[in-house]
């Protein structure tokens, strides 16, 4: 009896301890892999939150820089051609309306010229005020009633001589401004105005960091506990997470647990291991003369939790499964012992001599037996072993026979639980496989997109490029809608791997295939199993026909800018297709920015061609006005010499005008004085009245007048007083410049007074 109580409890305390040992030793293991886990899990989500925060922000402030130069571009060619009727002024004020509208985050915007001082706040108009070259525009649609006393609206000496001397675009320091009865987070943004080496002055904007601060400090989810901050050069807060209060305040000033994870941050690896907290920084550029630091402070504790969420199920239940299983594995031992007990009893009988108490029913084949169930057991406990090594090895599907034991049982039901909880962890695993992805390519894109925002061409081929190769297409092509053509048409303007030229030049209306359909219905377009004869795809080697085509719109703000077009060789997973889909909101918002951009330069272009035309017009019209200038001197010249002559010629010469038909007209004082006529008693009479004696002499000249030919020789006149007098005369046609005959003109000389000189 003893011997079986000593037997028993020896098994027990070796199965119970190899059980024990074995739970302790996975137990470390698992402890010391899920701590690792937590490290690199922390730090991966720390570096994709701060990579997604940062691009935001940069978008943001990009934004506004964007707002501040087009200003200042458009501002030129009205400072170009200021006078001082007050143009300017009026022109420029109209300009800061009108950028105040571009977004709705411009609190203000305003325009300081060179060499002139800005006005005090006293002076401002919620309207504009125009005085010394300064004007400023308050932006009463978000909620402005008044300009405030405290926000920034002047440029100091210091930010307008950098602007000039640089050019480039100045990013004040953050600062609070009144803003609808709340205060609000601003910046002020400065852009010089100048054209090539002549600066004109700078535009100013105060910029709300609206949608920063909502970026800031809206809920994060599973992340609970994060903290991020915001920080510019300078080392002052743009914002904390969840702490408004404490924007435009020193780093160093202020006695938040934000203060003390900064400056741990040159030291990660204590937060890691002393604080628990995984970290990560990003340096935002944002100018030449500004860069912010960007840092996310995620505690340790959040990703266990959400890593415990799934690891602590299945430590329970294995747990339950092996004590349940040492316990079967004891109490099979204690009634296996049953048996040996009456063997050994029946054992001693018969040393004894003595016949049996109790006489086994064929002893030798209870042996048998016996040994068979231990073998049996060895048998499960090996098929148990290997069960539990293919779990170990994460094979859970190789090894699956039915179960016949309790403890194939219980393991089979092991199994079935690490199946379903691994099926979740996988499931779980790519789905955050595919939103890393998904987030990467939009980072890939957005990264694309800035080479070169305002060139639709570059954009668009850039854009479509990176989105072709990431998505895996095989063709990729985007046709832009000229919606201001008549018709409106469809047309390529990127495309790659398209083996088709003609295709490239082709015009689709709206309606007309399938890319004209994609465009009037506004609605993506899927086509499997497409024919072979449907497009082929150029590569190195070969052509291949494709099979799957994704048609979707780029519709931005319920306007149609163009339609994309993917083709692949094999049919693409649902995320990839989700991923094109939402990205054509984002290219939608892109190219109406490069549109906007294309058609502001061209303006810009435009107003400054008219501007160089209008130089060369005023220096032409400069030059024909010396001209004149000149030809108006010499003109003064020669009437002065004529008058002269003609001076000189009534003096000595007798003259008298006619019209054809003979009538006076105009006499000098000679002929007057030496005929004895006065000129009332000689106008409006015909000079066949005046000299009737002469008249068919005279009716001769004036015939011979009228087809052009001129006389001259010795005629006989008589004066008023009868008196007779020969003169030398002649008459002469007078032709204007049409040719025509206007006038006679009668000179003439006294010979009586010509013999006696």
């Amino acid at each position: 009896m003893k011997l079986n109580k000593k037997i028993a409890i020896q098994l027990s305390v070796v199965v119970t301890s190899v059980l024990f040992v074995s739970v302790l030793l996975a137990s470390l293991y698992a402890l010391r892999a899920f701590n690792s886990a937590v490290l690199k899990t922390g730090s991966e989500t720390a570096e994709i939150l701060s990579d997604s925060y940062a691009t935001r922000i940069t978008a943001h402030v990009n934004k506004a820089i964007f707002v501040g130069e087009q200003t200042a571009n458009t501002l030129i060619p009205f400072r170009e051609r200021a006078t001082d009727d007050g143009s300017f002024l009026e022109n420029t004020k109209i300009a800061l309306h009108a950028a105040a509208q571009m977004s709705p985050d411009v609190a203000s915007i305003y325009f300081q010229a060179e060499g002139k001082e800005t006005q005090t706040l006293d002076s401002l108009n919620i309207l504009g005020v125009e005085q010394n070259d300064y004007v400023h525009i308050a932006h009463r649609q978000n909620g402005y009633e008044d300009a405030p006393k405290d926000a920034n609206f002047r440029i100091s000496n210091e930010e307008l001589n950098y602007v000039r001397k640089t050019g480039n675009t100045y990013i004040s320091e953050p600062f609070f401004i009144r803003y609808a009865e709340n205060d609000v987070v601003a910046v002020t943004i400065i852009a010089p105005v100048q054209n090539g080496n002549r600066f004109y002055g700078a535009v100013g904007i105060n910029y709300l960091l609206t949608d920063i601060d909502d970026l800031m400090n809206k809920p994060f989810g599973k992340l609970t506990g994060t903290k991020l901050v915001l920080l510019s050069d300078t080392k002052t807060i743009v914002y904390i997470s969840g702490k408004k209060w404490v924007s435009t305040k020193n780093i160093e000033d202020y006695t938040g647990d934000e203060r003390q994870l900064y400056r741990l941050s040159e030291r990660p690896e204590v937060l890691a291991d002393e604080l628990n907290v995984s970290y990560s920084k990003r340096i935002i550029t944002l100018s030449a003369n500004t860069s912010w630091e960007f840092h996310s402070f995620i505690p340790q504790e959040v990703i266990v939790k959400n890593l415990l969420q799934n690891v602590t199920q299945i430590v329970i239940i294995a747990s339950l499964i092996v004590l349940l299983g040492a316990a079967f594995i004891v109490y099979f031992i204690f009634r296996k012992l049953q048996t040996i007990k009456q063997i050994k009893r029946n054992a001693e009988f018969l040393t004894k001599g003595k016949t049996p108490a109790v006489v086994p029913h064929n002893a030798g084949d209870e042996t048998d037996e016996i040994l068979s169930l231990l073998d049996e057991i060895q048998q499960n406990t090996q098929n148990s072993e290997a069960r539990l090594r293919l779990l170990c090895n994460d094979n859970l599907e190789a090894y699956h026979q039915p179960a016949e034991t309790e403890l194939e049982k219980l393991t089979e039901i092991l199994r079935n639980k690490l199946i379903e909880t691994k099926d979740t962890i996988m499931s779980e695993k790519e789905t955050a496989e595919i939103q890393l992805w998904s987030r990467k390519g939009r980072f890939d894109v957005a990264n694309a997109q800035m080479i070169s925002p305002h060139n639709i061409n570059e954009l668009t081929n850039n854009v479509l490029r990176t989105v072709m190769q990431y998505a895996g297409a095989s063709v990729a092509g985007l046709y832009f809608h000229y919606k201001k053509a008549q018709p409106p048409y469809l047309q390529p303007i990127a495309a790659f791997a398209y083996n088709d030229i003609k295709h490239l030049r082709r015009k689709f209306s709206l309606g007309e295939s399938l890319v004209g359909t994609c465009a009037q219905e506004r609605k993506v377009i899927v086509q499997d199993n497409l024919p072979e004869n449907y497009l082929d795809i150029a590569t190195g080697l070969n052509t291949l026909p494709p099979t799957f085509l994704y048609l979707t719109p780029i519709i931005y703000q319920n306007d149609l800018l163009a339609v994309c077009e993917y083709i692949f060789l094999k049919k693409p997973k649902s995320h990839v297709l989700d991923f094109i889909e939402q990205l054509s909101i984002n290219i939608g918002g892109w190219l109406d920015t490069a549109i906007n951009s294309t058609e502001s330069r061209k303006l810009l272009d435009a107003s400054q061609q008219n501007a160089h035309l209008l130089e060369d017009k005023e220096t032409e019209l400069s030059t024909h006005v010396a001209q004149l200038e000149f030809f108006q001197a010499e003109n003064q010249k020669n009437t002065v010499r004529m008058q002269a002559i003609l001076n000189a010629l009534n003096h000595t010469v007798m003259r008298v005008e006619y019209t054809v038909s003979g009538v006076f007209m105009d006499a000098n004082e000679l002929y007057l004085n030496t005929m004895g006529f006065d000129l009332k008693q000689l106008s409006g009479r015909n000079v066949m009245d005046i000299a009737k004696e002469n008249r068919d002499e005279l009716k001769d000249f004036m015939t011979r007048i009228k087809k052009g030919e001129s006389f001259e020789g010795k005629v006989v006149r008589k004066t008023s007083l009868g008196e007779s007098k020969t003169l030398f005369a002649s008459y002469t046609p007078y032709i204007n410049a049409e040719g025509k005959i206007e006038k006679v003109i009668f000179l003439a000389i006294d010979l009586a007074l010509a013999n006696k000189v």
